[in-house]
C-alpha cells in the first residue's frame, strides 16, 4: 500500500472566501455536532456590552461557505459609527486520511463583504475575541491542536 503525500496550505481559498487555520480536533462531528457546539458557545461566551454573536443558519452567510461541512459564526462589534463582524467556523472534514479528517475551528472572511458601515473580517483581526472564543470552544468541545496550515 503507498503512503499518501499531504501538500501543506497556510489557507484555504474559495473564491472570495479565505480560510485560516487555527484549532483541530481528531474527531469528525456530525453538522448536527458542529451547530449545537456553535450554539453552546453563543450561549456560554461572555462578550462585552456592545459586542454579540451571531450563528448563521445553514446556508445562509454565503454560497461559498454553504453545505453542511460547516457552521459559520461572526462576532459583532457595534460602534456609534460602524459595525464590524468578525467571522469564524467550525467546519468538518470527513477525509479518512488521519491528517486530513477531522473537525477544524478556523477565522474566515469574504472580502466581498466589506462595506463603509459595516464590514466583516476574519475573527483573527481581533486577538482578544480570537483568543475568547476558542477558549469557549475548548470549554466545550475538549482539548484541540493548535493548527497552522491545512493538508490537502
Amino acid at each position: 500500500m503507498s503512503q499518501r503525500t499531504c501538500k501543506q496550505i497556510p489557507e484555504w481559498k474559495l473564491g472570495p472566501v479565505t480560510i485560516y487555520p487555527s484549532l483541530k480536533w481528531g474527531t469528525t462531528y456530525s453538522f448536527e455536532q458542529i451547530t449545537q457546539f456553535a450554539n453552546q458557545l453563543a450561549k456560554k461566551i461572555q462578550l462585552p456590552e456592545n459586542v454579540s454573536i451571531n450563528v448563521f443558519p445553514v446556508n445562509s452567510y454565503c454560497s461559498e461557505v454553504n453545505g453542511q461541512w460547516n457552521v459559520s459564526f461572526g462576532i459583532v462589534q457595534r460602534t456609534e459609527t460602524n459595525t464590524i463582524t468578525y467571522m469564524y467556523m467550525i467546519r468538518r472534514d470527513t477525509d479518512l486520511d488521519a491528517d486530513i479528517g477531522g473537525t477544524y475551528a478556523c477565522p474566515f472572511f469574504n472580502y466581498e463583504y466589506c462595506y463603509e458601515k459595516h464590514s466583516h473580517t476574519s475573527l483573527s483581526q481581533k486577538k482578544e475575541f480570537l483568543t475568547l472564543v476558542e477558549t469557549t470552544l475548548q470549554n466545550i468541545m475538549g482539548a484541540a491542536t493548535k493548527i497552522t496550515h491545512f493538508h490537502t
